[in-house]
């Protein structure tokens, strides 16, 4: 980072679940600063607040709401770190476009853990979520 303040950064993790997206955007997020911007937590919320909607419509639009909150945190100058699965290649297109529309660098940084036993091991551990 210069002295001339904060880098206009876009980071979009991605990864399969248990894959250490969230480890790293933490991580990242302590070393450049920024806002994380978490799926896992917008799609959970989306779930316990509509119980009677259908997953895929929930999933959608948390889609959305993520990429309004990053939209909204990049118009104020902020890092944005972007903390989903990434499994469309849609979510990796506006990722891009969201950076490039605004002059921002983008960084993609997928996660990925080679051995399936500690991948297996990180999903009974952690503590899971509605989503």
């Amino acid at each position: 980072m210069s002295n001339s303040g904060p880098q206009k950064l876009l980071i979009q993790m991605s990864g399969a679940p248990g894959g250490g997206k969230s480890t790293m955007a933490r991580l990242l997020q302590r070393s450049i600063g920024g806002l994380v911007l978490d799926h896992d937590i917008i799609r959970s919320s989306l779930l316990e607040d509509y119980s009677n909607v259908p997953f895929d419509q929930v999933a959608r639009s948390a889609y959305r709401l993520q990429w309004a909150m990053a939209e909204q945190a990049v118009k104020q100058g902020l890092i944005v770190i972007v903390d989903s699965v990434c499994n469309y290649q849609e979510a990796l297109d506006q990722g891009s476009a969201l950076a490039k529309t605004h002059g921002y660098a983008y960084w993609y940084v997928e996660c990925r853990v080679e051995d399936l036993t500690l991948l297996d091991e990180r999903l009974r551990t952690r503590k899971p979520m509605r989503s």
